[in-house]
């Protein structure tokens, strides 16, 4: 079976826009495993079907399943279907655990520095020695104390345009990595995981908990709860301003409706964590018996509540004396 007969990726359905995007540009024709509302993601059938069907074309297959959820079931799933795979490996709830593959790709934005407002990301791709003679060009090679650029590969897939990649962040990734080392790595990993689930319980049942499981470096919630009182997610984000803490990330997983994102990161103490859980425990009840409160949230700062629609489609890019 010749390289260029596998013309086919998977996905999950709810995963990240990004694996969606790469199948676009490849490119790709996309299988897309589908899941009802809530998904079982310990159900492999529909992957391991999804595989049989197409296995003379199948290229990649993205295993990377929605944020904040371990699965059980859905990696033994992709494992069975022999064609190469690419997982999405990301540091925080994956560090000191090997994933094996043909191809890999390590999210070092995500990973091992803050992704803060989606990115930029960055990562290395690796791949095992099969693939190897057809690896973009030039490759960075080291000769003794110095390093070269190699053209002279005869099978190379081409050259990329973006061959530098994100440069400052690659550095400030390099940089975490070698200052904590594999055991601080591991460590860093242990108390990202510990600290999401520790902000998972002491929450759930207050927040409408979608997946109530064993969650990664970030726990995702709902506003279900909240809505029966005509309060919502980006309601309950502008009051956690007035609390002093910077909203999480919002509506993202898109299978959730109205989500919440929290992730707490390894550096942050359990008397941070705590006075977090007492701040959106009290917007809770605020939503409760006082929900024009939020409606009107933030209170602190000097523009509260803004047009986000307008400001998005007419946005006022630089000052003029003649505005307010």
């Amino acid at each position: 079976m010749s390289v260029s007969r596998r013309n086919r990726s998977a996905h999950l359905r709810q995963a990240h826009d990004n694996q969606q995007r790469a199948a676009l540009e490849a490119p790709h024709a996309r299988i897309r495993i589908r899941r009802d509302e809530r998904p079982r993601l310990d159900d492999a059938s529909a992957c391991k079907s999804r595989a049989a069907r197409h296995a003379r074309t199948l290229s990649p297959v993205e295993p990377r399943h929605p944020p904040a959820v371990v699965p059980s079931g859905l990696p033994e799933g992709v494992r069975r279907q022999e064609s190469p795979r690419l997982p999405s490996a990301r540091g925080p709830e994956q560090g000191g655990v090997a994933v094996q593959a043909a191809q890999g790709r390590l999210q070092i934005h995500a990973g091992h520095i803050r992704a803060v407002g989606g990115g930029p990301g960055a990562g290395p791709v690796g791949i095992v020695d099969a693939l190897s003679p057809y690896r973009p060009v030039p490759t960075i090679e080291r000769n003794g104390d110095l390093y070269r650029r190699n053209y002279d590969l005869p099978k190379t897939i081409g050259k990329l345009r973006a061959f530098f990649g994100n440069f400052g962040v690659l550095l400030r990734a390099y940089s975490y990595i070698r200052t904590l080392g594999p055991e601080g790595l591991k460590h860093a990993t242990e108390v990202a995981v510990l600290n999401a689930n520790y902000i998972m319980h002491e929450l759930k049942g207050i927040y409408d908990l979608p997946y109530d499981r064993l969650c990664k470096h970030e726990c995702v919630f709902s506003d279900k709860n909240q809505a029966r009182h005509n309060v919502h997610a980006l309601e309950i984000a502008k009051r956690l301003i007035d609390y002093g803490f910077h909203p999480p990330t919002m509506y993202f997983p898109l299978i959730v409706k109205g989500a919440m994102m929290i992730e707490p990161t390894e550096t942050e103490s359990k008397e941070t964590l705590d006075h977090f859980i007492e701040a959106m425990k009290a917007i809770a009840q605020e939503a409760e018996e006082s929900p024009e409160l939020l409606h009107q949230a933030p209170h602190i700062t000097r523009v509260s509540k803004p047009d986000e629609t307008q400001a998005a489609r007419h946005p006022v890019l630089r000052w003029r004396p003649d505005r307010p």
